[in-house]
């Protein structure tokens, strides 16, 4: 509780650990998300491309609507929360860092496209697919420099 009177993460040793903890926690959820999606999709634009609106050549079938808003569903809850805890910290370590800020405005607004662009994509757009792809490929690099970020100002930033 004494963190909660000072404000100061630095001085309460156990909290900093459970933040680190919690941070690499959600680095390892970042990583396993890119991981999900590459082999759901492909790791290539024109392999995504594909995989969304088929190609009746190797018989493959194009991603259903009530499949493409169940993922985006899901992937935005756990974005949104991902997002408001690295904020959260992220603006609490730095707060004097216009540089965190604007990161993080970055990171809200390729979220935001990560999750519209791939509706538009179905629809068999290749620029909206490009654009998804490297919002997400993007975003979740961004969310592993913040993270880097919270944990280098917590841990070694005087």
């Amino acid at each position: 509780m004494k963190f909660f009177v000072n404000n100061d993460l630095k001085k309460e040793h156990p909290l900093a650990i459970m933040i680190t903890a919690l941070v690499i926690l959600l680095a390892l959820f970042t990583l396993s998300d890119l991981w999900v999606k590459g082999s759901l999709f492909g790791y290539s634009v024109s392999a995504i491309h594909l995989t969304l609106i088929g190609d009746a050549e190797n018989f493959v079938d194009p991603f259903s609507f009530s499949t493409l808003l169940e993922m985006i569903h899901s992937d935005l809850f756990f974005s949104s929360l991902l997002f408001l805890v690295i904020a959260a910290l992220s603006l609490r370590l730095t707060q004097d860092s216009n540089l965190s800020k604007i990161l993080l405005l970055l990171l809200l607004v390729l979220l935001i496209t990560a999750m519209i662009t791939p509706f538009i994509a179905l629809n068999g757009s290749y620029l909206s697919t490009y654009l998804w792809f490297y919002s997400f490929i993007v975003s979740h690099a961004l969310f592993l420099v913040i993270m880097i970020d919270i944990l280098w100002h917590l841990w070694f930033d005087q």
